[in-house]
């Protein structure tokens, strides 16, 4: 449903965020009333990249790709609070939450301190992250994952708003070696997504990506 005055989550955005009109051409969007709005958090790095291999452990990868196997490829993610993830002994009844857990545990606690330090000190995660959206895709032999960018799903089926992470991370976990493929990500951000639109929108689909 469309948001309200009671229950507008562009209404008390932390400071810094900036918010304007967005035209993206998502299919939902149609069916709200307004158009769609995105709130800009400020990006502490702006146009960074950074590229780390072997940020997780080969026993994280196996429980990934485990239960990735189990639930037959179908997509999942749960969404962990800074306050549980900071404790490296939370334990969850829901195996995929503790799994989840363990993949921000390993990834922006672990790795990132140990090889990246600057790109997320600790008390600056500390600070200014609220929690972690994690979401797993399966894919076979051949699979690709059409031109995106990553924001809160739900808010915007819920409210035709799109809000940006302060940090976004891929992981490739897999029980065997990852050979061929290719991954890409473009440094213009927002302004180079408004060009292409969702998914190619506005240049014939992902094929003109």
């Amino acid at each position: 449903a469309d948001s309200d005055d009671e229950d507008d989550p562009l209404a008390n955005l932390p400071d810094g965020y900036s918010v304007f009109e967005l035209d993206d051409g998502w299919p939902p969007a149609k069916r709200f009333a307004g158009p769609s709005m995105v709130a800009v958090p400020p990006i502490p790095q702006p146009k960074s990249l950074t590229m780390m291999n072997d940020a997780i452990s080969e026993e994280l990868a196996d429980r990934i790709y485990g239960f990735a196997e189990n639930v037959k490829g179908e997509p999942w993610g749960r969404y962990i609070p800074i306050e549980e993830a900071a404790d490296p002994n939370f334990v969850y009844e829901d195996q995929a939450r503790q799994i989840a857990h363990a993949g921000v545990r390993e990834l922006w606690f672990g790795a990132v301190q140990r090889m990246k330090p600057s790109l997320l000190p600790l008390d600056s995660l500390l600070e200014r992250v609220h929690g972690f959206e994690v979401w797993c895709l399966s894919g076979a032999v051949g699979n690709n994952c059409p031109y995106h960018i990553d924001f809160a799903e739900f808010q915007r089926y819920q409210h035709n708003a799109v809000f940006l992470p302060l940090y976004s991370a891929t992981m490739h976990a897999s029980r065997d070696r990852i050979t061929g493929g290719c991954f890409t990500a473009h440094t213009g951000g927002l302004k180079h997504y408004l060009k292409l639109g969702y998914k190619g929108a506005f240049v014939g689909g992902a094929e003109g990506v």
